[in-house]
């Protein structure tokens, strides 16, 4: 196996930098987040859909895609020996840097699931404020009638 210290190095190096990228953007994630749709003022709806189309493509999705890249190609790879090691060898031969190698890949693992679950979000949001659901919703209410 590699060097483990300089494996946890790496991997906290990682995480410090997305975790960084995370904190400076989160303000600006959570801000399109907080848009609410206002059927009676398509004008801001349309600003606030651009606003999180920019928040989505700039932001959201490049941190979801990093974060799903480094877990797929670093993390996983090099955390299922180590737990396949830890559980094969229970006679009480404790690794720190083994445990503290997979304590950082589960805080990482946690980020970017929350980083995939607010590009969803976005997306979600994205069609809520969409410019155009105001002419379907106003045609669908002269439809009724």
């Amino acid at each position: 196996m590699t060097d483990q210290g300089a494996l946890l190095s790496a991997a906290s190096l990682l995480l410090a930098v997305l975790g960084m990228l995370y904190s400076l953007w989160h303000s600006s994630i959570q801000r399109a987040l907080d848009f609410t749709p206002d059927n009676a003022c398509p004008d801001q709806d349309r600003e606030h859909y651009f606003e999180a189309g920019s928040t989505l493509v700039v932001k959201a999705v490049p941190l979801a895609v990093v974060s799903a890249a480094l877990s797929a190609l670093f993390y996983v790879p090099t955390c299922w020996p180590i737990v396949r090691t830890s559980l094969s060898s229970i006679d009480g031969n404790y690794q720190p840097v083994w445990a503290a190698h997979l304590a950082v890949s589960g805080v990482f693992l946690a980020l970017t699931v929350q980083a995939v679950v607010r590009v969803m979000a976005l997306v979600r949001q994205r069609t809520a404020l969409n410019p155009e659901r105001t002419s379907v919703l106003a045609e669908s209410n002269g439809d009724d009638e």
